[in-house]
């Protein structure tokens, strides 16, 4: 199994990452949208474990991101379910206006297994229905969740920004967390060396932190994803191909 290697160069200090904090509002950028379908390899303690597709595309006026991930080989006798997960939003340029969220199994028909979240930005009201039960909570500003963080990521490349505090969609609630660029890092992926800009994001009252790595030039486009609980060997999304569509 040829897995990536990677040569490390943050070099930002604490101090400048501090001075430049900025919280959500007005921190996104002209960020243009351009439709992708992307396919990643999964691994988890050295596993190549499964395989994801990841895609952007327009969706009626809006747009819509969606992430499908199946465990292959022997690990589909015990994961023989297909996660599946769509963000739905409105983007002008500038702002982002989450409208769905879906997360199920691969047909949604168990109630454990599916979550929906309605956002109705007139009201001010998120509308949420996970593992049967259902809640109403305020919206108070912006609103990010998994996939919308990529649109984040972009908007703080264009506006140099090194960290960003959002209200984040997760597991029904929203909750305080921080996106912060570290720096940039050379990938030795399949023997060709990539420059990519690192981001971390935090989640209040979780210890699970979440690494995104960026092409400068697509900016919207995880090239790789880690995302790693406490001590935890981290899963690891890597980039396979990517067919751009518009």
């Amino acid at each position: 199994m040829n897995r990536p290697r990677s040569t490390r160069r943050f070099s930002l200090p604490a101090s400048l990452c501090l001075a430049l904090c900025l919280y959500a509002a007005g921190a996104t950028a002209e960020v243009p949208l351009r439709a992708f379908s992307a396919s990643y390899e999964v691994y988890k303690g050295g596993f190549n474990f499964a395989t994801a597709e990841l895609s952007l595309a327009p969706l009626d006026d809006g747009w819509r991101w969606r992430l499908v991930t199946r465990a292959r080989g022997i690990f589909t006798m015990l994961y023989d379910k297909e996660a599946y997960s769509e963000t739905k939003f409105d983007f002008d340029g500038q702002e982002l206006r989450l409208r769905e969220i879906v997360l199920a199994d691969e047909d949604g028909a168990a109630a454990e297994d599916y979550e929906f979240a309605s956002f109705d930005w007139n009201e001010r009201l998120l509308k949420v229905l996970r593992k049967g039960e259902r809640r109403e909570l305020a919206l108070s500003g912006d609103v990010y969740d998994y996939q919308s963080i990529h649109l984040l990521a972009a908007s703080m490349q264009q506006l140099k920004l090194q960290r960003v505090a959002v209200s984040f969609y997760r597991k029904g609630k929203l909750i305080k967390s921080q996106l912060a660029y570290l720096g940039e890092e050379t990938l030795d992926i399949d023997g060709k060396e990539v420059t990519a800009r690192v981001y971390d994001q935090t989640i209040k009252g979780s210890s699970t932190i979440s690494r995104y790595f960026y092409e400068a030039r697509n900016p919207l486009l995880p090239i790789r994803i880690e995302t790693r609980k406490g001590d935890d060997s981290p899963m690891i999304f890597r980039l396979g191909k990517v067919e751009w569509t518009s």
